[in-house]
């Protein structure tokens, strides 16, 4: 019997259990092609006040996004040079100066 498509438990713990939204929406569009699109909308900014995730919530988010990524590889993208936002944050949320 084929297992349902559903987010690992076991990725979701630590300071990302503080993003309930978040948390569900990933559990909601896993195992989909859109999940692609909501991933990159989470490590991307198009608003100057958002200040980016703690290192710890994006190191989570990148790791669910690999799993989701090795569990789905026919859904990943066509990637083109240059194709892919890049993932960022504010350096202040890494303890470091500007």
């Amino acid at each position: 019997m084929k297992q349902p498509k559903q987010i690992p438990d076991n990725f979701i713990h630590g300071k990302l259990s503080n993003y309930p939204k978040i948390v569900r929406t990933l559990s909601l569009l896993w195992g989909s092609k859109e999940i692609e699109t909501y991933f990159a909308e989470l490590f991307t900014s198009s608003r100057d006040q958002r200040n980016g995730f703690e290192p710890e919530v994006f190191f989570e988010l990148t790791k669910i996004h690999r799993e989701h990524q090795l569990q789905f590889p026919a859904l990943q993208p066509r990637q083109t040079l240059g194709s892919q936002p890049r993932a960022t944050w504010q350096s202040t949320n890494l303890g470091c100066p500007r």
